[in-house]
């Protein structure tokens, strides 16, 4: 009997303890069903209101009762079993997904906003649906006003079945749970940060600070949890990522109107520096023999910092499991945003990402074999393009930059009489403690005693230190670029190598735009600095400049070995790879060209070298290229193109010879001279030690043969011609005589005398590469395999 007692107490101390546990299930449930009841029952009353009017117009408003009961009763059951479906398709996705998920990834999935707003419809009908039948049941009359609501709202419950279907299949993909995140993200930071209600209320930065802090983590855990390696397809992963960048892009916009002290803006501590401390804070220490107190300071990129941390842990990922034509694809969509950085001065932390990415690459490459990697290739280019788009964007930037504009909006939000952070064109700004002193003259005064020239010297300055920042950056771009060329050329990845390093004759072409851009701009600038005593940072444009130069002296001899070795290596599937080595040769002929222009000898024998190593191996491809399609085109054609390489190398030869003549250097004539020996003499003091110069000059003689008008190259090597002929004229060396038939050359060269006599009026009136032939080539061989002019000019040398 005791025991008996004993049971059936235990009994209801258990249940009372199990209802205690379950009560946060069961206050939930209750809450709800009041929350849909109250709901309901103010429609309900809304709608009896609406109906009674309809009535008192006359209309008949008043519906069959056992039927629309019966349509209730059906809808409902309808609504019962999609509620039933739906818990069914939502609980076979988080069985297979999310049964093993992190917590928060679980709960933002049973709360993504969708499924939960379609769920909230189904309930909220049963609810209102029995509610009317409810009304029925007591006898009420229900009208056309209530009816259309609850048929219109079957129709959408029904709809809503589908929506949902189609949403849990979405979120069968994990990193779709994301959606909620990043469309809270973008409200934030495309309307809230912005917004003039927010802007100067510091908790409500804090909470737009504290709420995306909250949705960026559950992005790190969706992004730890989705990048698994048994993920088939990654476009998911893609997708989050370009997101990610979009968001950022979208933050750029509004960054700038955004107060630098406002709570927007993460704190972060950091250790202060005894000899910064101020006196007070120095004493006190040592009174109480305790250490500095810690500085917090604002992060202005905690929001860049924490979506870009994502993003790379993604491209961590992707190179481990060697998905590089996805990480093709985000570099596509990264490169996009570079406008956005120029525009609103985040040109630092880009550059910054780009090395970051260049960086990683460097070291999947250390880590992973990378060769005959086609996707791999196409991110090179990406990153080649990187580069470029900061000259280009930060050309276009200096370009529409109008001081004039921003300095009027400026002057004029001061004007209004605002506090500062309610000024949305002063309150980002970098300078802001001298805007704020305006400001505080203008409310202790009534007016603005600062003068306007003032005002625009301070803007001036804060964009004269950007436009140098941009400097600093595209000198980077071009160091950067420089060193990961050569890490492929040790890694003797010529394919990539070939890349980077043709895409510098681009930079320099795009250049060129930018150093006028920036003069005019510095220029414009410096027009504001009225006040001498405001010193401003000298100009780093000049540095570009150098540094390009620099570079673009090693450029031939390096392209010239990478794109050889990739032309031999992929002799046979030419027509599946890019003509680097045509790329080449046309570059080192152009950069010979520049430096005879540029009177650089040490330059030009550089050049002419790489010209000649590249001239003969040229010629040859060229020659197999029209043997391998020898149906296509006519014989002097062909012979035409493959000895195009030989003529313009002698040409280039003829010029460096020329010019050396007019300036009186014989040093031109020796280096030329010199260099063609490499390949004019092979074997000294042998047979056949000149047989490649008997084999060039019957080249040449055939070539004379098969002229037909113009050919494709004609156009080219007249202005290599022109050129030089009109550097000549300007250089203010040639000195002149009155003669028989007018003025003509002063001169004690035979060269000269011989091909170009009528220099002044003429030119170069026969072809430089004869002066090359004659001078270089005809000492090497016997009289009757020596070159001979169209008009015997080598008679007069002789003479």
């Amino acid at each position: 009997m005791i025991f008996k007692i004993k049971k059936v107490c235990f009994t209801i101390d258990s249940r009372k303890q199990s209802n205690k546990e379950y009560r946060s299930f069961t206050q939930l449930l209750f809450r709800r069903f009041i929350t849909g009841a109250v709901k309901g029952f103010l429609l309900a009353i809304v709608l009896r209101i609406l109906d009674i009017q309809i009535l008192e117009f006359g209309l008949n408003n008043i519906c069959d009762s056992s039927m629309l009961a019966d349509v209730i009763i059906g809808e409902l059951g309808v609504a019962g079993v999609i509620l039933g479906l739906y818990c069914s398709n939502i609980s076979s996705v988080y069985s297979t997904r999310y049964a093993n998920a992190p917590e928060k990834i679980a709960i933002a999935f049973q709360y993504d906003k969708l499924t939960v707003t379609c769920l909230n419809a189904i309930s909220g009908f049963i609810i209102y649906g029995t509610i009317v039948l409810v009304e029925l049941l007591l006898g009420y009359k229900v009208g056309w006003g209530s009816v259309g609501i609850l048929i219109i709202w079957s129709i959408l419950v029904v709809l809503s079945f589908g929506i949902t279907g189609n949403r849990i299949y979405q979120l069968s993909d994990i990193f779709r749970v994301a959606d909620d995140s990043h469309i809270l993200l973008e409200r934030v930071v495309s309307k809230n940060l912005k917004q003039e209600l927010y802007a100067a209320d510091t908790n409500y930065q804090n909470h737009f600070c504290k709420i995306s802090s909250d949705k960026i983590e559950l992005l790190k855990v969706i992004q730890k949890y989705g990048c698994n390696p048994d993920l088939t397809d990654n476009s998911p992963v893609l997708k989050f990522m370009c997101t990610n960048v979009g968001l950022i892009e979208r933050y750029w916009n509004v960054k700038r109107y955004i107060s630098k002290d406002s709570y927007w803006f993460r704190r972060k501590g950091t250790y202060q520096k005894w000899h910064f401390a101020d006196d007070t804070e120095a004493s006190m220490a040592l009174r109480t023999g305790t250490a500095l107190r810690p500085k917090e300071e604002p992060n202005y990129y905690w929001f860049e910092d924490e979506l870009m941390s994502i993003n790379h842990s993604c491209v961590n990922y992707l190179i481990k499991k060697n998905d590089w034509g996805t990480l093709y694809s985000y570099f596509a969509v990264f490169e996009s945003i570079c406008k956005t950085a120029i525009e609103k001065k985040e040109a630092s932390y880009y550059v910054g990402q780009i090395d970051w990415l260049k960086n990683v690459i460097k070291s999947a490459v250390d880590s992973t074999n990378m060769k005959e990697n086609v996707a791999f290739a196409g991110i090179v280019e990406h990153i080649s393009l990187l580069y470029l788009d900061l000259i280009l964007e930060s050309s276009k930037y200096l370009h529409n930059l109008n001081l004039d504009a921003i300095s009027k909006s400026v002057i004029e939000g001061i004007d209004t009489k605002k506090s500062y952070d309610s000024i949305k064109e002063v309150r980002g700004r970098d300078y802001i403690d001298i805007y704020k002193k305006i400001i505080t003259e203008v409310y202790a005064e009534g007016h603005r005693i600062t003068p306007n020239w003032l005002i625009k010297q301070y803007v001036a300055k804060e964009e004269f230190v950007y436009v140098n920042s941009l400097f600093d950056m595209i000198k980077e771009g071009i160091e950067h670029a420089y060193s990961l060329s050569r890490f492929f050329i040790e890694k003797n990845m010529h394919y990539e190598a070939c890349i980077m390093l043709t895409r510098f004759y681009e930079y320099e072409s795009k250049l060129l735009n930018f150093y006028m851009y920036a003069n005019q701009v510095e220029e414009a600038l410096n027009s504001y600095h009225l006040d001498s005593e405001d010193k401003w940072d000298g100009s780093r444009l000049a540095g570009v400049e150098s540094k390009f130069l620099e570079y673009k002296k090693e450029l031939p001899e390096m392209l010239l070995k990478c794109s050889s070795a990739f032309a031999i290596k992929n002799w046979d599937r030419r027509e599946e790879c890019p003509d680097f080595l045509g790329e080449c040769y046309n570059h080192i002929a152009e950069d010979t060209v520049d430096a005879i222009v540029r009177s650089d000898k040490k330059q030009f024998e550089k050049d002419f070298e790489n010209l000649t190593k590249i001239m003969l191996l040229y010629q040859e491809y060229i020659r197999s290229d029209f043997i391998k399609n020898k149906d296509l085109y006519r014989v002097e054609y062909a012979y035409y193109m493959f000895t195009s390489p030989i003529v313009e190398w002698a040409q280039i030869g003829g010029l460096g010879i020329l010019w050396g003549e007019f300036f009186k250097d014989i040093e031109w004539r020796n280096i030329v001279k010199k260099v063609s020996k490499q390949i004019l003499i092979i074997r000294e003091k042998e047979e056949k030690s000149t047989e490649v110069a008997a084999q060039l000059i019957e080249f040449i003689s055939q070539r004379d043969k098969f002229l037909f008008g113009i050919g494709s190259r004609d156009i080219l090597e007249t202005r290599w011609n022109q050129f030089v002929e009109n550097a000549i004229r300007e250089s203010a060396v040639i000195e002149t005589e009155y003669a028989l038939f007018g003025e003509k050359i002063k001169t004690d060269s035979k060269i000269i005398t011989a091909f170009c006599p009528d220099f002044l009026r003429a030119g170069f009136s026969s072809d430089p590469s004869e002066v090359f032939w004659i001078i270089c080539v005809n000492p090497l061989l016997p009289e009757e395999k020596r070159f001979r002019s169209r008009f015997s000019l080598e008679d007069d040398l002789n003479e």
